[in-house]
Protein backbone atom coordinates (compact mmCIF):
# COMPACT_ATOMS: atom_id res chain seq x y z
CA UNK A 1 0.00 0.00 0.00
CA UNK A 2 2.70 2.57 1.10
CA UNK A 3 4.28 1.82 -2.52
CA UNK A 4 1.63 2.74 -4.08
CA UNK A 5 1.14 6.11 -1.96
CA UNK A 6 4.81 7.02 -3.12
CA UNK A 7 4.10 6.11 -7.05
CA UNK A 8 0.95 8.25 -6.82
CA UNK A 9 3.02 10.88 -5.35
CA UNK A 10 5.75 10.52 -7.72
CA UNK A 11 3.46 11.00 -10.37
CA UNK A 12 1.61 13.76 -9.20
CA UNK A 13 4.52 15.97 -8.45
CA UNK A 14 5.63 14.90 -11.92
CA UNK A 15 2.67 16.26 -13.42
CA UNK A 16 3.00 19.19 -11.78
CA UNK A 17 6.42 20.01 -12.26
CA UNK A 18 5.77 19.62 -16.00
CA UNK A 19 2.79 21.36 -16.21
CA UNK A 20 4.34 24.57 -14.28
CA UNK A 21 5.69 27.60 -15.99
CA UNK A 22 8.29 30.06 -14.57
CA UNK A 23 7.43 34.01 -14.08
CA UNK A 24 9.40 34.88 -17.31
CA UNK A 25 7.55 32.25 -19.59
CA UNK A 26 4.09 33.23 -18.31
CA UNK A 27 5.27 37.80 -18.91
CA UNK A 28 6.39 36.27 -22.73
CA UNK A 29 2.96 34.06 -22.98
CA UNK A 30 0.91 37.25 -21.79
CA UNK A 31 3.21 40.09 -24.01
CA UNK A 32 3.03 37.37 -27.01
CA UNK A 33 -0.85 37.20 -26.45
CA UNK A 34 -1.54 41.28 -26.28
CA UNK A 35 0.49 41.76 -29.55
CA UNK A 36 -1.09 39.15 -31.19
CA UNK A 37 -4.65 40.81 -30.96
CA UNK A 38 -3.65 44.48 -30.66
CA UNK A 39 -5.23 46.11 -33.70
CA UNK A 40 -2.85 49.02 -33.89
CA UNK A 41 0.07 47.98 -35.58
CA UNK A 42 0.86 48.49 -39.04
CA UNK A 43 3.99 48.45 -40.44
CA UNK A 44 5.82 49.23 -37.11
CA UNK A 45 8.91 46.74 -36.27
CA UNK A 46 8.96 48.11 -32.78
CA UNK A 47 6.46 48.48 -29.97
CA UNK A 48 7.14 50.70 -27.11
CA UNK A 49 5.02 50.92 -23.81
CA UNK A 50 5.33 53.96 -21.73
CA UNK A 51 3.75 53.48 -18.36
CA UNK A 52 2.84 56.23 -17.05
CA UNK A 53 3.65 54.94 -13.47
CA UNK A 54 6.55 53.27 -12.14
CA UNK A 55 10.50 53.97 -12.51
CA UNK A 56 10.46 57.55 -12.83
CA UNK A 57 13.69 57.46 -14.21
CA UNK A 58 13.41 54.62 -16.62
CA UNK A 59 10.22 56.33 -17.70
CA UNK A 60 11.64 59.62 -18.55
CA UNK A 61 14.21 57.56 -20.31
CA UNK A 62 11.34 56.13 -22.04
CA UNK A 63 9.80 59.88 -22.99
CA UNK A 64 13.42 61.36 -23.54
CA UNK A 65 13.44 58.32 -26.15
CA UNK A 66 9.77 58.99 -27.97
CA UNK A 67 10.50 62.89 -27.90
CA UNK A 68 13.78 62.23 -30.15
CA UNK A 69 12.09 59.40 -32.39
CA UNK A 70 8.47 60.39 -32.25
CA UNK A 71 8.95 61.16 -36.11
CA UNK A 72 10.16 57.34 -36.81
CA UNK A 73 7.32 55.69 -38.30
CA UNK A 74 9.06 52.40 -37.60
CA UNK A 75 8.04 52.90 -33.79
CA UNK A 76 4.22 52.67 -32.65
CA UNK A 77 4.15 54.35 -28.88
CA UNK A 78 1.81 52.90 -26.60
CA UNK A 79 0.84 54.94 -23.36
CA UNK A 80 -0.54 53.22 -20.51
CA UNK A 81 -1.64 54.13 -16.90
CA UNK A 82 -0.95 57.46 -17.96
CA UNK A 83 -2.86 59.83 -15.77
CA UNK A 84 -2.96 63.09 -17.53
CA UNK A 85 -2.30 63.02 -21.33
CA UNK A 86 -2.17 66.96 -21.11
CA UNK A 87 0.72 66.73 -18.47
CA UNK A 88 2.76 64.39 -20.58
CA UNK A 89 2.43 66.81 -23.83
CA UNK A 90 3.32 69.83 -21.61
CA UNK A 91 6.51 67.56 -19.74
CA UNK A 92 7.51 66.21 -23.36
CA UNK A 93 6.05 68.87 -26.19
CA UNK A 94 4.84 66.32 -27.91
CA UNK A 95 0.84 66.80 -29.32
CA UNK A 96 -0.38 63.26 -28.98
CA UNK A 97 -3.19 63.48 -31.08
CA UNK A 98 -0.70 64.82 -33.75
CA UNK A 99 1.08 61.25 -34.44
CA UNK A 100 -0.82 58.22 -35.66
CA UNK A 101 1.98 55.80 -34.22
CA UNK A 102 1.25 56.60 -30.53
CA UNK A 103 -1.57 54.95 -29.16
CA UNK A 104 -3.52 55.90 -25.43
CA UNK A 105 -4.03 52.88 -23.67
CA UNK A 106 -6.76 53.61 -21.99
CA UNK A 107 -8.09 50.05 -20.68
CA UNK A 108 -4.78 49.25 -19.21
CA UNK A 109 -4.30 46.56 -22.17
CA UNK A 110 -0.62 46.16 -22.03
CA UNK A 111 -0.55 46.42 -17.89
CA UNK A 112 1.58 43.51 -16.58
CA UNK A 113 0.39 41.86 -13.28
CA UNK A 114 4.07 41.42 -12.12
CA UNK A 115 6.73 43.59 -10.72
CA UNK A 116 8.36 44.56 -14.43
CA UNK A 117 4.88 46.83 -15.05
CA UNK A 118 6.61 49.43 -13.99
CA UNK A 119 9.69 49.90 -16.37
CA UNK A 120 9.33 50.63 -20.31
CA UNK A 121 9.02 47.62 -22.39
CA UNK A 122 10.82 47.50 -25.58
CA UNK A 123 8.89 44.80 -28.02
CA UNK A 124 10.45 43.80 -31.60
CA UNK A 125 7.87 42.87 -34.10
CA UNK A 126 8.43 40.44 -36.97
CA UNK A 127 5.68 40.18 -39.53
CA UNK A 128 3.72 41.57 -36.53
CA UNK A 129 4.97 39.18 -34.03
CA UNK A 130 6.83 39.47 -31.52
CA UNK A 131 10.39 38.55 -31.94
CA UNK A 132 11.93 39.39 -28.70
CA UNK A 133 11.62 42.23 -25.40
CA UNK A 134 13.30 43.99 -23.05
CA UNK A 135 12.22 46.54 -20.17
CA UNK A 136 14.44 49.75 -19.60
CA UNK A 137 15.04 48.76 -15.91
CA UNK A 138 18.05 49.64 -13.53
CA UNK A 139 19.28 46.40 -14.26
CA UNK A 140 19.16 47.17 -18.11
CA UNK A 141 19.85 50.72 -18.62
CA UNK A 142 21.13 50.77 -22.16
CA UNK A 143 17.45 49.09 -23.88
CA UNK A 144 16.50 52.94 -25.02
CA UNK A 145 20.38 53.18 -26.16
CA UNK A 146 20.14 50.10 -27.91
CA UNK A 147 17.58 50.58 -29.64
CA UNK A 148 18.45 54.26 -30.76
CA UNK A 149 21.52 52.84 -32.39
CA UNK A 150 19.49 50.12 -33.75
CA UNK A 151 16.94 52.59 -35.69
CA UNK A 152 19.92 55.00 -36.86
CA UNK A 153 21.54 51.56 -38.47
CA UNK A 154 18.17 51.48 -40.65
Amino acid sequence: MKLIYYLLFVLTTAIVLSCSQTAEEIEKEFINSKIDTFEHIGDEQWVVVLPGLGCKGCIQEGEAFMVNHINNKKVKFVLTRVESIKLLEQKTGVKIKEHNNIFIDRENYFELSNNNSIYPLIIELKEKKMSKYEFQSPANGMAFERLSDRLAMN
